[in-house]
C-alpha cells in the first residue's frame, strides 16, 4: 500500500517482564528501525519492567513497510546484550486516517487489529478516535526470548502542503508546490535547536529523533 509522505509518532511507553540479562537486572532500552532511520529510547536503570514514555518521529514512505523494533541491555564494558525483537506495519491505521472522521464522537474505537500467526500483537490492538486524532495503541510480544512485551501508542502527523478535500465518498489530497513546502519547513527546529528537516517535499529527510511537532 503506497501512502502520502509523513510522519509517525511512536510513543514509546513501556516495557512488561523484559528478560533479565543480567544478575542485577536489566538496563533496556529501545531502537526503532525504519528505512535507514534508527531512533533510541533512554535506557532504564535495573529494571524489567521499564516505564519510558518517550515519543520518536519516523519519517514514512510506505505504510506497507515493517517497522522493527529492538530491545537491547545496556551494557558499559561489552556489546549491549539483545532483549528481544518485533515488527509492525501501520496500513490498518492508514487506511483509517484517510476516512472522514469528523463526525464521530471522541474515544470512538474505529477498528480493531486481532492477533494472528504472522504479526507479533500480543492483544488486539484498537485504533481510535481522540480528540481530533486517529491513535493505535500497539502490544507487541517480543520475538527470539521467552519473555517481554512493549506497549506503544502510534498517532500520524500529515505532512504540511498537502490539502484533504473531502466528500462523501472519498477524500483527496492535492500537493503545493516543492517550493512552498520547502519556505514552510525550512526553519523547523527541535527542542535541542538543531535542523530537523532538509527536504520534506520528497520525503528524502533529516531527522532528529528528538523532534516534536
Amino acid at each position: 500500500m503506497s501512502t502520502l509522505p509523513g510522519f509517525l509518532s511512536v510513543k514509546v511507553l513501556r516495557g512488561v517482564n523484559l528478560v533479565s540479562r543480567d544478575a542485577n537486572g536489566s538496563d533496556p532500552y529501545v531502537v526503532l528501525n525504519l528505512d535507514g532511520q534508527k531512533l533510541k529510547t533512554g535506557v532504564m536503570k535495573k529494571t524489567v519492567n521499564p516505564v519510558w514514555n518517550e515519543d520518536l518521529t519516523l519519517a514514512v514512505k510506505n505504510a506497507s513497510t515493517p517497522i522493527k523494533l529492538e530491545v537491547f541491555d545496556k551494557d558499559t564494558f561489552s556489546k549491549d546484550d539483545q532483549m528481544g525483537d518485533a515488527e509492525f506495519d501501520i496500513e490498518a491505521l492508514m487506511q483509517i486516517i484517510q476516512m472522514d472522521l469528523e463526525d464521530i464522537r471522541s474515544g470512538t474505537v474505529v477498528r480493531t487489529v486481532r492477533p494472528g500467526s504472522h504479526c507479533c500483537l500480543a492483544d488486539e490492538s484498537h485504533i481510535i478516535w481522540e480528540n481530533g486524532q486517529v491513535v493505535q495503541d500497539l502490544l507487541l510480544k517480543l520475538r527470539n526470548v521467552d519473555t517481554g512485551v512493549v506497549h506503544l501508542q502510534l498517532r500520524w502527523v500529515n505532512v504540511p502542503g498537502f490539502i484533504r478535500l473531502k466528500s462523501r465518498r472519498r477524500s483527496f489530497h492535492l500537493r503545493r508546490s516543492d517550493a512552498k513546502i520547502d519556505r514552510q519547513l525550512s526553519g523547523l527546529k527541535c527542542r535541542s535547536n538543531c535542523l530537523v528537516l532538509q527536504r520534506v517535499a520528497t520525503v528524502s529527510v533529516s531527522l532528529c529523533s528528538c523532534f516534536q511537532v
